[in-house]
């Protein structure tokens, strides 16, 4: 029989097994790297108290384990519980034996019970979690631009680089964006530990001594047997206006004499606007006659565990001022306890949850899309196109698709 639960110490070895089997591009090759991981993991067990590393076992044997995140994050202008999960490795030994599916089973109805509206992940193969109910969140874009064709700003002089981080100041501007931007999650001080640990360089842009944006960036090689070109990889960019902006965007551009492109890792779709030149040099042509310049991936997935919850989260969300009865028709075959009806009045765009009671309209379709619906990432006219979605009464499509429209897509940067 099956038991979840936290992985004590005395088990760490056994995880890190589990881990550098499931993930060998991880590199943890060696007795020293393996080590050091361990003594990394037991670090962030002792110093994060918002994750929890758990473990699935069979006759007090480990055979799985995922690593469980609770997150806060900005839906809409509304902070959110939302869980997160990670890590998820099984042991090489036991693969399909539905190992994976009973961590994730654990870890919804986890945070279920704890009333979260929402989880989220990064899948290493989205079909398999789309099977599960996670939608698509916004896709990912790598741009590689030329820095002489970033634009200029007397912002630059309020640019330094520094050496040792205030990483309290810098905490403090990223949660003022997150608290502005649909989307981001909320960051622990400790959550820097990365960019110390990996030496990455850090960029600030200061109006006196306070932080109001930053780039964490570091330098890769073009050419393993050439140390004189690199190019410059933007990790994270945070800014809070658009002064902040230029002169960051400033600071990058006067790395031409040392940098042969700077690749920008952002959910951004318009940045091919800012440059002079948007083709990120690969002279590769999309179709016959559209010049690449970018490449996209899909990341992040978004999951609603409990629609009436997450409506009733957002009950001052104001969806479009659109005033209907709607009747939502969710088929969740993975959270059995989501699946099924919700009806919902809108008035003037402030939802109502209702446990029963009349509506004017009724949209079926599957959780996987309707997360992605409300997250922001999909509109509903593509959906019913595409046939993953029905409608009672098409001719009201219209009025549900600027229901759940909106030009805000959310900017989820944290990576777990």
């Amino acid at each position: 029989m099956h038991r979840i639960k936290e992985i004590p110490l005395k088990d760490y070895d056994d995880l890190i097994d589990i881990v550098v089997n499931a993930y060998p591009g991880f590199g943890l090759n060696s007795p020293e790297d393996r080590q050091r991981q361990k003594k990394n993991m037991i670090a962030v067990r002792k110093a994060d108290h918002n994750q929890t590393v758990m473990g699935l076992y069979r006759s007090k044997k480990l055979l799985g384990v995922m690593r469980m995140h609770d997150f806060v994050m900005n839906v809409f202008g509304n902070m959110l519980p939302t869980g997160g999960v990670g890590l998820v490795a099984v042991h090489l030994a036991h693969k399909k034996e539905k190992i994976c599916k009973e961590l994730i089973e654990y870890y919804l109805e986890h945070y279920r019970k704890l009333n979260y509206p929402l989880a989220t992940l990064y899948p290493f193969r989205p079909d398999f979690y789309r099977k599960m109910g996670f939608g698509y969140g916004i896709k990912h874009n790598e741009y590689r631009i030329l820095p002489e064709h970033l634009p200029k700003s007397p912002g630059r002089e309020q640019v330094e680089l520094v050496t040792k981080p205030n990483l309290k100041a810098l905490t403090e501007c990223y949660n003022r964006m997150a608290r502005k931007t649909h989307g981001m999650i909320e960051k622990c001080v400790y959550e820097w530990r990365w960019a110390t640990r990996n030496a990455a360089r850090i960029a600030v842009y200061k109006d006196g001594r306070t932080i109001l944006g930053y780039i964490v960036f570091s330098f890769k090689k073009v050419r393993q047997d050439q140390f004189i070109i690199n190019d410059l990889v933007i990790e994270e960019f945070v800014y809070e206006n658009r002064d902040v902006f230029l002169g960051l965007m400033a600071f990058l551009q006067s790395q031409a004499d040392q940098v042969r492109r700077v690749i920008f890792n952002t959910q951004d779709e318009f940045l091919q606007f800012l440059p002079f030149d948007a083709r990120d040099g690969s002279l590769h042509n999309v179709g016959r006659l559209s010049h690449q310049c970018n490449l996209q991936g899909l990341g992040i997935m978004y999951r609603v565990i409990n629609v009436r919850e997450f409506f009733a989260r957002l009950k001052e969300h104001n969806f479009n001022d659109i005033t209907c009865r709607l009747k939502i028709d969710i088929r969740d075959t993975f959270v059995k306890t989501n699946h099924g009806q919700t009806i919902v009045h809108f008035d003037h765009g402030q939802p109502t949850v209702k446990n029963a009671g009349d509506y004017d309209l009724t949209i079926s379709l599957d959780i996987s899309e309707f997360s992605s619906l409300v997250m922001g990432t999909v509109d509903f006219n593509s959906l019913y196109r595409y046939g993953l979605a029905e409608i009672s009464d098409n001719k009201h499509l219209e009025t549900v698709n600027r229901l759940f429209h909106t030009t805000t897509r959310p900017d989820t940067t944290t990576q777990f």
